[in-house]
């Protein structure tokens, strides 16, 4: 007899063939061939015994069927996550009483039944083996939670449906994907025991997976930490992958290649613009010229601005409270250096202040201009006559201050407030070298603002010093802990690693010696391939997208209690 072709037989053909070996238990696979073949071109099931092809639906009864198909899910969803409690209680009786006749040999009693009954029973809920809201669907929608659909694409959206209504703001990965996944896999162990145990296994797993594969490190950022990447992303300062979530490994795989260094590189780059735009210096590092140019304007706006102070009104006297303070940290200065080491700008300062206080007479300008700028280059130190700088200027700027008119008092606190910021960015900068030189590194600027912003009485809170926070607490550098890091991320290390794996995986699935060599070599080739991705905006974009967080898997748990657990 010449082989039957399926393809080419017309469908009375097929049916006479399919007669002829329908019982036949050798040819089940060509038996169930057939009938898949016959259902999806003829739209005729030839299992259920029909003989003649079937017109296939139009798309307004195939738009009906997935609509019932989806919306009866939906309410089989809501109704079976209501009767929840009720689905559990008689899944609790029936392994109680399955339990009773396995050890008694005999099955249980009335009298036991309704021991169960009444045990089951709550004062509000009432008897737990039984359901409340699908009767009561029923009764006014009748047959629409038992649909059946139509096709396969139909019944797999009935199971969407059902997975929906619990499924919260993660729609896709804890929703559809999921019931998907389910359904497939509870098709490929039909008519098994397996069926059951594989749909729920494959729910559960899902969202893992599908958070794992979407959002690598999805909801790990939060917080503290997203403010401070806000902020920054405000300024123009794009951190990597590996400074977003603080990983070695991710860190050393961006530095694996030069594109991934690159990015490291811009991300700083972009953070030196956001600090040195504060100080009128539009440049990804700055250099001394840079710096001098922006002193020179600053000390030429305070030199205007005390130029155009009253002092003939003799207004310019030292409060009380500025003598204290001056006191008070020359008293710190005196404590700390010898008298030999002393400035005597301080004394000088102290003994001026003293005199106009007593005498009611006004200090000249150029006194306040000398002390002002004397006392401005002496913040720049990082010793003890630094520090007394910095403690005794606050007062003599507060006394320029309060005698100024509107303008020039705006003009005053904003000269100072850059002048606040130059000294941290010019701290941040000492000591730069190879590819820090000119950079503003976020971790040096936060200790400068640190030491420099200790007074917010006259010049307010700094954003500066926000910035620093932000990229000291995000961009932390690679931790220098030996080649290991190095090795990770450029695949000397992890090559024979992947290569392994991959090669023993897919020998243990395919019992092929040169597939396994095939997947083998792959592997080799995947740290390489993982470490270009990383270096690239897109591979960037996808480690740090936070698409899918954290899933509650109480949540699926109910999921699959309101949609799995009814239809057992």
């Amino acid at each position: 007899m010449a082989e039957f072709n399926l393809e080419k037989a017309k469908p009375d053909e097929i049916v006479t063939y399919y007669n002829s070996i329908k019982n036949n238990t050798k040819k089940l696979d060509e038996i169930k061939a057939i009938e898949k073949f016959a259902l999806n071109k003829f739209n005729m099931n030839l299992f259920e015994g029909e003989t003649t092809p079937k017109e296939p639906p139009t798309l307004g009864e195939r738009a009906k069927d997935y609509g019932m198909s989806l919306t009866s899910g939906v309410g089989r969803g809501v109704a079976g996550a209501a009767d929840l409690p009720f689905i559990i209680g008689d899944l609790l009786q029936k392994g109680t009483e399955f339990g009773y006749e396995k050890i008694t040999g005999r099955e249980p009693s009335d009298e036991f039944r309704e021991g169960m009954e009444r045990g089951l029973t709550l004062p509000i809920i009432g008897n737990l083996s039984e359901r409340k809201v699908k009767p009561a669907v029923d009764a006014v929608l009748p047959n629409f939670l038992d649909y059946e659909p139509q096709e396969y694409g139909s019944e797999a959206a009935q199971r969407v449906g059902e997975f929906l209504p619990l499924a919260g703001k993660n729609v896709v990965t804890m929703g559809v994907l999921p019931a998907l996944t389910a359904f497939f896999a509870g098709k490929a162990a039909e008519d098994t025991p397996l069926q059951l145990p594989v749909e729920i296994v494959t729910a559960l797993v899902t969202p893992s997976l599908a958070k794992k594969i979407i959002s690598p490190r999805g909801g790990q950022i939060s917080g503290v930490t997203k403010q401070h990447l806000e902020l920054l992303k405000k300024e123009g300062v794009l951190p990597t992958a590996g400074f977003k979530f603080d990983d070695v490994d991710v860190k050393a795989w961006e530095e694996a290649t030069q594109a991934g260094r690159n990015l490291q590189e811009a991300a700083f780059e972009a953070f030196s613009r956001a600090a040195l735009k504060r100080i009128g210096i539009d440049a990804n590092r700055a250099t001394g010229d840079q710096l001098r140019r922006v002193y020179d304007e600053m000390a030429e706006g305070f030199n205007s601005t005390i130029n155009n102070l009253d002092t003939a009104a003799n207004r310019v006297i030292p409060s009380k409270e500025n003598m204290s303070i001056l006191n008070s940290a020359l008293r710190t200065y005196g404590g700390a250096i010898a008298p030999a080491q002393r400035s005597p700008i301080f004394r000088e300062m102290y003994n001026a202040f003293r005199q106009s206080k007593k005498s009611g007479q006004s200090l000249s300008g150029d006194q306040l201009k000398y002390y002002h700028q004397t006392l401005n280059n002496m913040t720049r130190k990082g010793d003890e006559t630094g520090d007394a700088a910095r403690a005794i200027l606050p007062e003599l700027k507060e006394m320029i201050h309060r005698n100024l008119g509107a303008e020039g008092k705006e003009l005053w606190v904003n000269t100072n407030r850059r002048y606040r910021d130059f000294l941290a960015i010019e701290r941040a900068l000492k000591g730069g070298k190879g590819f820090d030189e000119g950079l503003v590194v976020p971790s040096r600027l936060a200790s400068a603002t640190t030491a420099v912003f200790k007074r917010k009485r006259l010049f307010g809170e700094s954003d500066l010093g926000n910035l620093a926070q932000a990229g000291s607490s995000v961009m932390k550098v690679l931790p220098q802990s030996g080649p290991a890091p190095r090795l990770l991320g450029s695949g000397a290390g992890g090559a024979g690693q992947e290569a392994a794996r991959l090669g023993a995986g897919t020998y243990a699935l395919t019992q092929d010696p040169k597939m396994a060599g095939y997947a083998a070599v792959a592997g080799t080739m995947l740290p390489s391939v993982r470490n270009n991705l990383m270096g690239l905006s897109v591979g960037q974009q996808y480690m740090g997208n936070q698409l899918v967080r954290d899933q509650g898997r109480l949540g699926l748990l109910r999921m699959l209690g309101s949609s799995t657990l009814p239809n057992m």
